[in-house]
C-alpha cells in the first residue's frame, strides 16, 4: 500500500490540491470523516468498563440518587457515604501548588526568575487548582477527566492567556486508540464543546454561516429543564409565546464545535515550497517538496534543496531529500469543525506533538481507555444499607403513627387530627 492510499483510508482528505493550493471544496469531505471517526469513537467508549456505571456514578457524586417516592408517607432517608468519600478523595489529591522550576545557568538566571514568576502568576490568578478539582471530580465519579489548556481572550485581563478547560468522560472522543494508546499516542482526537450561540458567532464571526444552533438546551441541563419550567411558569408562557412570533427562538441555543487533532502523513508533492499556517504566525512553517517541477526527486546539498536541473545534482555529496523532511503535518494536523462546515484546517495552532490535553484517573485500569470510578464498587452496599435505614424509620413511625380508617360520623375536628397525626389525640 502506498502512502497516499494509507492516507486515503486514514487521514482527513487532503489539504492541498496537486497544484499546490489549498482544497477549498473538502468541507463537506472533511465533515463527513469526523462524523465517521466520532461514531466509531463512541462505539469504543461504549465498549469500556468504565462507560456503563459512569452516569450512575456521576449521580452518586451530584448526589441525586435518592429514592424513588411512591407514596409519599414513606422515610426517604439516606446517607451518602460513598459521595462524602469521593469529595474527600478529590479535594487531597488536588490540594496542589506549582514546585517546577525554570533552572538556567548563572548568565540566564534573571530569565529563568522572570519565568517562574510568571509561572507563579498564571497558576494563582487563575486558579487552576479548581480547574484540576473540577478535572479530578470527573475522575472520581465517571472514572476520567479531562484538561485541556489552550489559549483564549480573558475578559478580565483584555488579553489572550492560556486559560484550562475541564472535560467529562463524554466531551473527548479518541481516534483508533490501542489497549496501550495514551493522549499523546493515540492516532487522533477530538474534543467536543457545547457553546453558546452568541459566543461562538463573537469567536468567529467571519463563520457565523456554518455555525448554527444544534440544540436550543443544552444537553447538560435538558433534562431538568422541564421541571424547571413548572415553577416559573409565566416565563414559559412568554417564551411559548414568542415562539409563535419567530419560529427561531430558542431559550439558550448551543452550537456543536470540535476540536480534532489527527495524524495526517502527506508530503508535499507539488514541485515547489508551501507555507503552511497565516505567513508571520508563530506556528508558520516552510514544507519542501519531495519532487522537483521535473518529477525528479529532489535533493539537499550544503543544506540547500536542489532539483534535477542544478548544477550540483550529481554531487556525491548530495543526498536526496526524504518523506519526512517533506511532510506537511510533522505535528499533527489540527482543525476546528461544526456539523456544517470547516473553521480552521492546517497546522496546530501552537507547535507540539501532542494534543494540549491531559486526562486524570484515580484507578487505571490495564487496557482500558477510562478508569474505573472511585463510587463504583460501594454502590450496591450503600444501597443496601439506605434500604434497611429507611425500613427501620418506616417501622418505627408505624408503630407511633399506624395507619387508621377514620369514622365519617366523626366530628369534623377530630377527623382532621386523626388525619394528620394520631398522637395529636393523646390527652
Amino acid at each position: 500500500m502506498s502512502l497516499n492510499e494509507f492516507n486515503k483510508l486514514y487521514a482527513p482528505p487532503s489539504y492541498v490540491t496537486e497544484s499546490g493550493d489549498l482544497a477549498t471544496d473538502q468541507d463537506e469531505k472533511i465533515v463527513e470523516w469526523h462524523r465517521q471517526e466520532v461514531e466509531k469513537s463512541k462505539n469504543f467508549l461504549r465498549s469500556q468498563r468504565g462507560w456503563k456505571s459512569a452516569d450512575a456514578c456521576m449521580e452518586i457524586l451530584y448526589g441525586d440518587n435518592g429514592p424513588r417516592q411512591v407514596y409519599k408517607n414513606l422515610s426517604n432517608l439516606t446517607i451518602k457515604k460513598l459521595r462524602r468519600q469521593a469529595r474527600e478523595a478529590v479535594a487531597n489529591a488536588s490540594n496542589i501548588r506549582p514546585r517546577w522550576l525554570t533552572q538556567a545557568k548563572k548568565e540566564y538566571s534573571a530569565v529563568a526568575e522572570v519565568y517562574n514568576k510568571r509561572r507563579d502568576a498564571w497558576f494563582y490568578y487563575l486558579f487552576v487548582d479548581r480547574y484540576i478539582k473540577e478535572a479530578l471530580q470527573w475522575a472520581g465519579g465517571a472514572g476520567i477527566g479531562y484538561l485541556m489548556l489552550w489559549p483564549e481572550y480573558d475578559h478580565r485581563t483584555c488579553d489572550f492567556d492560556i486559560i484550562p478547560k475541564v472535560l467529562s468522560h463524554k466531551n473527548v472522543f479518541p481516534f483508533h486508540a490501542d489497549a496501550k494508546d495514551r493522549i499523546e499516542t493515540v492516532w487522533g482526537i477530538s474534543v467536543w464543546f457545547e457553546m453558546a450561540l452568541p459566543k461562538a458567532h463573537a469567536n468567529w464571526p467571519e463563520h457565523m454561516n456554518i455555525i448554527k444552533a444544534d440544540r436550543d438546551i443544552p444537553s447538560y441541563f435538558a433534562g431538568r429543564f422541564e421541571q424547571t419550567t413548572r415553577k416559573f411558569r409565566g416565563v414559559v408562557d412568554w417564551i411559548n409565546g414568542n415562539k409563535k412570533k419567530n419560529a427561531e427562538f430558542s431559550p439558550y441555543p448551543v452550537a456543536d464545535i470540535f476540536y480534532t487533532w489527527v495524524r495526517d502523513s502527506s508530503i508535499n508533492t507539488t514541485g515547489h515550497e508551501l507555507t503552511l499556517g497565516e505567513v508571520g504566525a508563530d506556528y508558520s512553517y516552510k514544507v519542501p517538496s519531495y519532487y522537483d517541477v521535473y518529477n525528479q526527486r529532489n535533493k539537499i546539498l550544503n543544506g540547500n534543496i536542489i532539483g534535477s536541473d542544478d548544477a550540483g545534482y550529481d554531487n556525491p555529496a548530495a543526498r536526496f531529500i526524504t518523506r519526512k523532511e517533506c511532510m506537511l503535518f510533522p505535528n499533527m494536523r489540527f482543525m476546528i469543525t461544526t456539523h456544517y462546515g470547516v473553521i480552521y484546517d492546517g497546522p496546530p495552532l501552537w507547535i507540539c506533538n501532542r494534543p494540549p490535553i491531559e486526562w486524570f484517573k484515580f484507578e487505571e485500569v490495564p487496557d482500558e481507555w477510562m478508569g474505573i470510578s472511585l463510587i463504583r464498587d460501594g454502590r450496591n452496599l450503600e444501597r443496601g444499607s439506605n434500604n434497611m435505614l429507611r425500613a427501620i424509620e418506616d417501622s418505627v413511625v408505624g408503630k407511633i403513627n399506624p395507619p387508621i380508617a377514620v369514622n365519617e360520623n366523626l366530628p369534623k375536628n377530630v377527623i382532621k387530627q386523626l388525619s394528620t397525626n394520631v398522637r395529636f389525640m393523646i390527652g
